[in-house]
This record gives structure tokens, C-alpha cells and sequence, in this order.
């Protein structure tokens, strides 16, 4: 068997904090690959604004199937599943903790005002 690869390299790359955007150039049924964790369901792929399902191609990459001749334009986006869940569960623990601390605080002063 032999199978011909070969390799585009992106350009103009803009990066945050969870968001990758470029530009590639490629034809119909490549692969755009990133070097990214695969957490399923927990990136949003996109090639020209389209989603695209994308697929863990070995243990430290992620990719998607190209559907289209010429440049692409590239977004990945990591969109956490239970982020929101996580972050509303930390935060209501941490105000429970300040109205036990609070709570603990009022409590003791009036023990020490009614001894006197």
C-alpha cells in the first residue's frame, strides 16, 4: 500500500485564551489537524464557519475532514462541557463557606456581649 501526505502549514494565526483561528490551504477529503488534548464534545471545530465533527487522530491531536477545495479558514474553539456546572458548584460552595465563617463570627460576638 501506498499512500501520498502532504503537509500545509496554517497561517495568520489568531490566538486567546480558548480559541485558535487560521487560514490553511487544502483540498476536498484532507485532514486539518491541531495538537490539542481530545475531550470529547468539548471543542467546537469549524472550516469556513461550518461545524465540523471532529475526531481524536492520535492521543495529543484532534481533526476534522475538509469538504472543500482552496483556503480554509480554521476556528477551534474548547467550549468545556460541565464548565458552567463546575463553576456555579465552586462559586455556591464558597458563599456557603462565607455565610458558615459569617455566621460563626455574629454568633461568637453575642456569646462574649451576653457574659458581661
Amino acid at each position: 500500500l501506498s499512500t501520498k501526505y502532504h503537509l500545509n502549514k496554517g497561517y495568520n494565526y489568531q490566538e486567546t485564551n480558548n480559541t485558535i483561528r487560521f487560514t490553511v490551504d487544502s483540498s476536498k477529503g484532507d485532514i486539518i489537524v491541531i495538537n490539542q488534548n481530545y475531550y470529547k464534545d468539548d471543542y467546537v471545530f469549524e472550516i469556513n464557519d461550518v461545524a465540523c465533527k471532529y475526531f481524536k487522530v492520535n492521543v495529543y491531536m484532534i481533526g476534522c475532514k475538509v469538504d472543500s477545495d482552496g483556503l480554509q479558514q480554521v476556528s477551534v474553539e474548547y467550549k468545556p462541557k460541565y464548565a458552567n456546572i463546575s463553576l456555579s458548584l465552586t462559586l455556591s460552595i464558597i458563599a456557603f463557606c462565607i455565610l458558615l465563617l459569617i455566621s460563626s463570627i455574629f454568633r461568637g460576638s453575642r456569646l462574649i456581649q451576653w457574659k458581661r
